[in-house]
């Protein structure tokens, strides 16, 4: 437009085209110079010269700390209700090695899909890991790399269920706190509870089977008394 404009000033053919694909040319500089202001009014109002629509920005997830720091404000929190000490172990070790995994970031941006880099890992997790020598001083990372080396015996199912209700338990917390609207944990509830079925399954088989074997023998006469029996006057 100010090119325009400065060819209507000059009186030099001077031709613009505009962001519409309208072209204005000049060649005096009276005439054209209000032609050239009556074909810019018209612009103007038709709205071929309004200003370009602005990018419409989608708002950002608003951030609420780091998830290294909600988990330290967590294990204070359950120390000043007086939790067991055992439990306050059990959770904060879970919530070390959930850390490890994923990686510290904005608790606004766990999502679903750490969750399954969390059981993964609980899958590959080696048995009393910190009471073994060779997994001394690792991160959870190194732990899990060097288990899968070693091929040691892993986690029990009920164990496993045990670190994600301790890992439940901490966005539950965040939910209730209005922290973030829902728990990554959510999905795996099904998963766990067929897990406990089959546990529960042996269980019953391993107290009951010996008990059916016993009442069977119990009922059963013995060789000797048939013949006793039969040498009886």
């Amino acid at each position: 437009m100010d090119q325009a404009l400065q060819g209507i000033q000059s009186g030099r053919d001077y031709t613009v085209e505009l962001p519409n694909g309208t072209k204005l040319k000049t060649d005096s500089l009276d005439a054209d110079h209000r032609h050239a202001q009556d074909v810019i009014l018209a612009l103007t109002r038709a709205g071929a010269l309004s200003p370009l629509p602005t990018t419409i920005s989608i708002p950002a997830t608003p951030k609420v700390g780091l998830l290294s720091e909600r988990i330290e404000k967590f294990l204070s929190q359950m120390k000043v209700q007086e939790r067991s000490e055992t439990n306050h172990f059990d959770t904060a070790f879970t919530l070390k090695v959930f850390l490890g995994l994923v990686g510290d970031k904005d608790l606004s941006e766990v999502s679903p899909d750490d969750l399954d880099i969390f059981m993964d890992g609980l899958a590959h997790w080696p048995a009393n890991a910190s009471k073994k020598k060779p997994y001394k001083g690792l991160s959870p990372k190194e732990v899990l790399k060097k288990a899968k080396q070693r091929q040691d015996k892993g986690l029990t199912p009920c164990t496993k269920e045990k670190h994600l209700d301790c890992l439940r338990l901490f966005f539950n917390n965040c939910v209730e706190r209005r922290l973030i609207s829902y728990n990554p944990c959510k999905g795996r509830v099904q998963h766990l509870q067929v897990r406990h079925a089959d546990v529960a399954a042996l269980l019953r088989q391993a107290v009951f089977d010996p008990l059916k074997l016993f009442f069977r023998d119990f009922h059963r006469p013995s060789i000797r008394s048939d013949a006793d029996s039969v040498n009886t006057p």
